[in-house]
């Protein structure tokens, strides 16, 4: 619609949207500098990765580390640096938000709508965390503004820059394929716009998407494709146990996704408004952006188990959806998302300052209650590993699990140094599956970390001689840690055991 605020207050609501998004990511920035836990196994993993960068890794396509690349080239290979395009690409997000909304309603409701952006739970979280989820989401918003802008003035720049959001997106998070179809449901249902199916442009945009992907798609096919088959592991809908309870708890952890407030109001206006706010174009292609990709979602969790954050995209234009409705009710939707803005506030100092919150209320952490347990202690495990290393300098690391491997990488020092996975059948399972192999390597000797006990004798039996040579024992809680046994494995027999 047109802007109903004046140029100058809605150059005030947009000075704002910056002034807020600056001071929350300046925030996050010293947060960061001054983190107190260690990385995800999945972050040092793409750690690893970016230590050399290609088209592609076993379970995502290349941005994500291209980004670690990026970001730890100028500034080394500390936590702040890694982690730094997660806080700096949310906070791009909110501000392609604002256009966004700006260019369909107002300035006021772009305000409201960069804002929640950045103080959304599932937000909150993925700034502090380098995921595939930060490019992704940027990709998705700018594609979506790209796209109105091309929809209404009909410019090649416009649809090129939709084509490349959308290959950059796809080489983010598979994912990403789910724009085009939202974005083909729109102008199908769309009369005004039905002719630009047989104009060049948005197919030149899909053919720009298609050749910025293609390298991806490439080396997919030169390693079995190894990337889909993960993908399509991971849904386990050939797996199907099709169940109502994977869709209640996907619906229900969409409340610490989005916000209580935001979450249910989505869900009357799903329920109770869809044909009217469908009949509204600019609601329309909202929508569009919402209910394919939250479609597919629900299904595959009456099949299987669905990550919480898988329905992330859908929330950018789902908030703008939100907080338009809110604005229109007058003084109980402000004072909802007066509410909103609180509650997320609250939980946002609730995850950053989790441990200092636990203290406060006197209760004592523990492995039960202790949602960062897994970030925890691996740094004094990389110390201890090296001490033994010390005593056998000969021997080359080994391990049996995918996230021990990625972060005895980047935990022990030197960083990247060889770590073999022990995969003796040669299965295929994760990324180090694929870079890492024993073959060669007969006579050579391993430091193996094993769970505390005895050696499997199905490993023993590659060995001509096995010891105990280590116990580590790193507490993070009185009842939890990171236990390993460290075995001397000498003279690999190979594959083929006695």
């Amino acid at each position: 619609m047109a802007e109903a605020l004046s140029a100058q207050d809605a150059r005030r609501y947009w000075l704002a949207a910056i002034a807020v998004t600056a001071l929350y990511t300046l925030y996050r920035l010293v947060l960061l500098a001054n983190f107190p836990y260690d990385l995800y196994g999945d972050e040092a993993q793409y750690w690893t990765w970016a230590q050399a960068p290609d088209w592609g890794y076993y379970s995502k396509p290349p941005v994500i580390a291209w980004l670690i690349t990026l970001t730890t080239a100028p500034c080394g290979d500390g936590l702040f640096c890694i982690k730094l395009a997660s806080p700096l690409l949310h906070a791009a997000t909110a501000l392609i938000l604002f256009a966004l909304t700006r260019r369909l309603f107002d300035a006021r409701a772009a305000f409201w709508v960069a804002a929640l952006y950045g103080l959304m739970p599932a937000i909150s979280l993925s700034t502090m965390i380098i995921s595939t989820d930060a490019p992704l989401l940027f990709f998705w918003a700018l594609g979506i503004y790209a796209l109105v802008r091309a929809l209404d003035e009909g410019h090649w720049r416009w649809w090129l820059l939709t084509g490349l959001a959308l290959g950059l997106g796809m080489l983010s998070k598979y994912n990403m394929v789910i724009f085009a179809l939202s974005g083909l449901v729109f102008v199908l249902a769309t009369p005004r716009h039905r002719h630009w199916i047989t104009s060049p442009r948005p197919w030149a945009a899909a053919a720009l998407a298609f050749l910025i992907y293609l390298p991806n798609l490439l080396w997919n096919a030169a390693t079995g494709f190894v990337s889909y088959q993960h993908t399509q592991e991971i849904s386990q809908v050939d797996r199907a146990r099709w169940s109502l309870q994977g869709l209640g708890d996907f619906i229900g952890s969409q409340f610490g996704v989005f916000g209580p407030i935001l979450f249910a109001v989505l869900l009357f206006l799903l329920l109770r408004r869809l044909p009217a706010l469908w009949r509204d174009e600019r609601t329309r292609l909202l929508l569009a952006f919402v209910l394919p990709w939250l479609l597919i979602v629900a299904f595959i969790s009456l099949a299987s188990r669905v990550h919480a954050n898988w329905s992330a995209p859908i929330y950018l234009t789902a908030l703008i959806l939100v907080v338009v409705w809110l604005l229109g009710r007058g003084r109980l939707g402000r004072i909802l998302l007066g509410a909103t803005l609180a509650i997320h506030l609250l939980l946002s100092g609730v995850i950053y300052h989790y441990d200092t919150v636990l203290r406060a209320a006197g209760v004592e952490l523990t492995a039960r209650n202790d949602p960062y347990k897994r970030v925890r202690g691996w740094s004094e495990l990389g110390q201890a590993i090296a001490h033994v290393q010390d005593l056998h300098p000969e021997a080359t690391l080994m391990t049996g699990d995918r996230m021990l491997t990625a972060q005895l990488m980047y935990y022990v020092q030197p960083r990247m140094q060889t770590v073999v996975k022990w995969n003796p059948g040669g299965l295929i399972r994760d990324h180090y599956d694929m870079t890492t192999s024993l073959e060669g390597r007969e006579g050579e000797d391993f430091l193996f970390l094993h769970s505390p006990g005895d050696l499997s004798p199905a490993i023993a039996a590659h060995f001509e001689s096995h010891q105990r040579v280590a116990r580590i024992r790193i507490p993070v809680h009185p009842d939890w840690g990171h236990h390993f046994d460290v075995y001397l494995l000498q003279g690999y027999r190979g594959t083929t055991s006695p």
